[in-house]
């Protein structure tokens, strides 16, 4: 009788680890060749805002309603 799958929760949180630790070893590259944080920190939420607004002008995403008191 075969055994059922393992459940997915544990291949998650496997994938999930090992690509923070991906992340951290790049970002520790990159400051090594790049020593400028707050540049970095800036070209980062500035292509984020880009992507996320390029994201939902061509209809891939729809935007999230918020109203000016939450805003």
């Amino acid at each position: 009788m075969p055994h059922p799958p393992p459940p997915i929760t544990p291949r998650c949180m496997a994938l999930w680890i090992a690509l923070s630790g991906a992340v951290i070893l790049l970002n520790k590259w990159i400051l090594l060749t790049f020593p400028f944080p707050l540049a970095l920190g800036v070209t980062h939420m500035a292509f984020c805002s880009l992507l996320s607004a390029a994201c939902v002008r061509s209809g891939l995403v729809e935007a999230a309603p918020m109203p000016i008191s939450v805003y």
